[in-house]
């Protein structure tokens, strides 16, 4: 927040410059653009110029960015309550049962669109010139936002029984909030408009925004477990030393599918002052939406319009709200099996053994191309996610996908 108010006018000058066959280096470049745009506000800024005296030297001057922040900014609140219930199966098992339920309000909102103005009227409630000409596109940060989460859990524990201990755990949830993350952090890099950063109307947070959070996940099936092979010979060390020692251990992981939005890129040029990060979203049609995996179309481009239909309740922004179609599910197996040896009564031990990423090498596919603009390539998957821990740590980025296979040596002592 600090960083985007020290970047104002006059200490820094942000400008965006907008046209097409506008080369980026070069004479008549964009940034030779920018700098006389600020050379020309810098000098005016010192002199008392006006809007009128520099475009009548630069005609095609436009003022620079402006951030700003809501007066009274105020924390966010959250209230939260839940209930549980627990039942014991014997003395090693316990099942629970549980509901949690939350609700955030005063959350962060970035407003990007103050100054937002249309090139092709009616769209939406835009006017239809810029209300502040001094100044190009002006985000304010408010904290109008809210979100809502509802979910349900059970979960199964045993505890170490014969050398066997795991649990599983399932929940139904719902998420919804205006913003994820209040714009500040992505939540998802992988499509166009997988994660929205900004109001998409500016005259109407919850028409558009309000909806499922970036990450409303509803089904999630997690288990664990671990398995260590008792001594089955008595007296019979030999044996004991070859069929015993060996454990194994493993997770396994499932959930539905990622929410994501239809955005058309080919509508941004629509505004200007706006947020350009390709957030205007088609006309939805109606009809079924086929479900989303890799070898069949997930989504049709018939079933979506440039034009608002003639019954149209939301506005020229779109008739759906963000984050209103599924991607494919995600899976994930990962298994460890060792096997321990025991070198001295004392308790020194060498193990050895192999861990397994993704064991059955199971393909997780990302959400499919959103971008009405991009043609045949709409509708189709194009790339595989990684998942959020690998041997290299997690989140770090390993890019793999497919199995990963790590051995293991171990003294203990």
């Amino acid at each position: 927040m600090t960083d985007l108010l020290v970047t104002n006018a006059p200490t820094v000058s942000v400008f965006l410059v907008t046209g097409s066959g506008i080369p980026v280096f070069g004479s008549g470049g964009g940034f030779d653009l920018a700098a006389s745009d600020n050379a020309a506000f810098k000098s005016a800024f010192a002199n008392g110029g006006t809007l009128s005296s520099i475009q009548a030297q630069i005609p095609t001057f436009t003022g620079p960015n402006y951030y700003t922040v809501v007066p009274s900014f105020k924390n966010p609140r959250y209230a939260e309550w839940n209930l549980e219930v627990q039942q014991a199966f014997g003395d090693k098992t316990v099942a629970t049962l549980g509901y949690v339920g939350n609700h955030g309000s005063n959350l962060a909102v970035q407003q990007n669109g103050l100054n937002a103005y249309c090139k092709v009227c009616p769209f939406g409630t835009l006017p239809s010139a810029a209300p502040d000409p001094r100044f190009g596109r002006i985000r304010e940060l408010t904290n109008q936002g809210i979100s809502n989460y509802n979910g349900m859990t059970a979960t199964l524990n045993r505890r170490l029984t014969k050398g066997l201990q795991g649990s599983i755990n399932y929940t139904w949830s719902h998420a919804l909030d205006d913003i994820s993350n209040a714009g500040f952090d992505q939540y998802s890099f992988n499509t166009a408009g997988e994660a929205f950063l900004y109001q998409v109307d500016p005259k109407n947070l919850r028409r558009y925004n309000y909806g499922n959070a970036d990450y409303d996940f509803r089904q999630n099936l997690s288990a664990s477990y671990i398995y260590e092979m008792p001594s089955m010979f008595k007296g019979n060390r030999l044996l004991n030393s070859v069929v015993g020692g060996w454990v194994t251990s493993g997770v396994i992981y499932k959930r539905s599918g990622q929410p994501y939005s239809v955005v058309d890129t080919g509508l941004t040029s629509h505004t200007t002052g706006n947020n350009s990060a390709n957030i205007v979203m088609p006309f939805f049609l109606g009809g079924s939406i086929p479900s989303c995996k890799v070898d069949i179309t997930c989504l049709n481009s018939a079933q979506f319009s440039e034009n608002p239909p003639a019954l149209d309740n939301f506005g020229a922004f779109g008739n759906t709200t963000r984050n209103q179609f599924r991607g494919p599910g995600y899976f994930d197996m990962d298994m460890t099996i060792k096997k321990n040896f025991r070198i001295t009564e004392s308790g020194l031990t060498v193990s050895m053994g192999a861990n397994a990423y993704n064991v059955l090498n199971h393909p997780r596919f990302a959400n499919p191309d959103n971008n009405l603009a991009d043609g045949s390539a709409f509708g189709h998957i194009q790339s595989t996610v990684t998942p959020a821990s690998s041997p290299y740590g997690n989140f770090q980025g390993s890019a793999v996908s497919g199995r990963v296979l790590q051995l293991e040596l171990e003294v203990k002592f």
